[in-house]
């Protein structure tokens, strides 16, 4: 019986044709299992990014170890009313600046910046002084590159009984200025 098949028009034809297309197809099929199993492992991935980040975003205050997440965390404290926002590079980039520059300037802890600005900040809107995490921390700065001596905390201080002095954060950020020794 073999013999008679094998010598059949319609089985040569198959595979000189069909086999050849059928092999490509079957290897095909075995290049994209990796792009599935990359697509799972990036599914994996993001899922365990969002679990973070919303662990993240129920922290009250950073802990000594948790510094390099300084920037995240205050990215993720400036709109804390919208609980599917994931902060864009560039958003965490803008505070990331500005934590390094103080905490170089000041010689203080990032996470310290951190804490600090998002306790001064909830601290005027109690008093009904609604400001920015990332106006605070850009206002701040400021003053550090004058050359204004003190701590970061003293300077939340300092900027805190300026606003509730009814200053603007203008015009506490120009007098903060006039402070330098």
């Amino acid at each position: 019986m073999i013999s008679k098949f094998s010598n059949s028009p319609n089985l040569t034809v198959f595979f000189k044709h069909f086999l050849p297309i059928l092999f490509i197809m079957l290897v095909g099929c075995d290049y994209s299992q990796p792009e599935s199993n990359a697509t799972l492992v990036n599914l994996e991935t993001e899922n365990n990014y969002v679990s973070d980040v919303d662990n993240l975003r129920q922290t009250g205050f950073l802990e000594i170890n948790q510094g390099s997440i300084a920037a995240t965390w205050l990215a993720l404290k400036a709109k804390p009313e919208d609980s599917t926002y994931l902060p864009e590079e560039n958003e965490v980039a803008q505070y990331e600046t500005h934590i390094v520059f103080l905490s170089k300037k000041l010689i203080e802890d990032r996470r310290m910046v951190a804490n600090r600005t998002v306790q001064i900040r909830d601290k005027l809107a109690n008093e009904n002084i609604h400001e920015s995490l990332l106006n605070l921390l850009e206002g701040l700065s400021d003053v550090a590159r004058e050359g204004v001596k003190g701590t970061y905390s003293d300077y939340c201080q300092w900027y805190l009984i300026l606003r509730q002095n009814k200053l603007s954060h203008e015009a506490a950020i120009k007098e903060m200025k006039l402070m330098k020794s």
